[in-house]
């Protein structure tokens, strides 16, 4: 319960600073480079796929739940709960057992892209010249996490979202509208927008 209430309060805090500082600040307007272009190429090829190249549906289908399932079983990897089972397929769908779910093992897979932000881990520890293939794959998964998140919201009923009815559904918009700047800021600032965009915000709060 402690990580879920310190990840969702940070996710929300940097909402309320990337909404401020992207809607009031005079001096900000949105530029794209390399990177950025990057991770675009990656997020549209992924819908190129998942929406049109009908062979690959099953595979793009396992992909999915096993993304999902996946994030499911990190948080609860990290939250010390013991896993009993997990199983993704294509057709029938996924299911990990674990003892008593926390907020953040249940909303995980719909808030929290895994996958995309394992590569821009990466991006710590890589020379600069591969950056652009780690931006890439980040758009692709964030893509597949968008897509997965969209269609199990609006489409499937899922028991994770009934756990916590009507507050999965603001986490959930919440997250989406974080990570969407988080980044486009963080291929812009890299991990210096964690202080520049606080900062920044506080000085259009708090400077008139």
């Amino acid at each position: 319960m402690i990580l879920s209430i310190l990840v969702y309060s940070l996710i929300f805090f940097y909402s309320f600073c990337f909404g401020i500082f992207v809607f009031q600040s005079k001096d900000f307007s949105f530029s794209f480079g390399f990177g950025h272009y990057n991770f675009i190429v990656g997020f549209l090829l992924y819908l190129i796929i998942r929406f049109f190249i009908k062979p690959l549906k099953e595979n793009i289908n396992f992909f999915e739940t096993f993304q999902h399932e996946t994030t499911h079983m990190f948080f609860a990897f990290i939250t010390f709960k013991n896993i009993y089972s997990f199983k993704a397929s294509s057709n029938s769908g996924g299911l990990i057992k674990t003892e008593k779910i926390n907020p953040i093992v249940a909303l995980s897979p719909y808030t929290i892209p895994l996958f995309s932000l394992f590569f821009i881990l990466l991006t710590f520890i890589v020379k600069e010249k591969y950056l652009g293939i780690l931006f890439f794959f980040s758009g692709f998964f964030f893509a597949q996490f968008l897509s997965a998140t969209v269609k199990d919201t609006l489409f499937v009923k899922q028991p994770d979202l009934e756990r916590y009815p009507f507050i999965s559904y603001i986490i959930i918009l919440i997250s989406l509208f974080f990570f969407i700047f988080f980044f486009y800021f963080f291929i812009t600032y890299g991990n210096n927008l964690f202080y520049i965009i606080p900062k920044s915000t506080f000085y259009l709060l708090f400077s008139k």
